[in-house]
């Protein structure tokens, strides 16, 4: 009250004005609310293009490795684990396997002949897709399954 009052001296005027008149704060509202809605489209805008980029990025690097391309790398990376000297490595895993029974169905399999070496000082970590087995991997090593 004292600020509009104050304002109304300083003007000249004798009719006080109401708060959400534009010379108080409805201005100021009026921008705010204009400038939130302008950012909430452009950070759309933006987070569209980013993603559409990736999508279409993430397709080409599929399309580029091919699947005998892929079972050929993962060949080669068995064959240096199984040839290579147990003491070279801090951890060693060859050819881990799990598969799940369940009844009435067929049998899933949730790690298929996985190997890798970890050598000393090395930081460690499994990436893949949801369900590839990087749990059950690191359950499995850990003795909880």
């Amino acid at each position: 009250m004292a600020n509009r009052s104050l304002y109304a001296t300083q003007a000249g005027n004798r009719q006080l004005q109401g708060t959400w008149d534009l010379d108080i704060t409805g201005g100021d509202v009026m921008m705010l609310c204009i400038k939130g809605v302008f950012y909430y489209i452009l950070t759309f805008l933006v987070e569209y293009l980013m993603q559409k980029n990736l999508t279409k990025n993430s397709q080409k690097m599929q399309n580029s490795l091919s699947q005998s391309q892929s079972q050929n790398i993962d060949q080669r990376e068995n064959d240096a684990i199984e040839n290579s000297n147990p003491k070279d490595y801090s951890a060693r895993v060859k050819q881990i396997q799990k598969i799940y029974y369940q009844k009435g169905s067929e049998p899933k399999v949730a790690v298929d002949r996985v190997s890798f070496g970890i050598k000393q000082g090395d930081c460690f970590g499994l990436l893949g897709i949801n369900g590839a087995g990087k749990t059950t991997t690191f359950k499995m090593l850990s003795g909880e399954i």
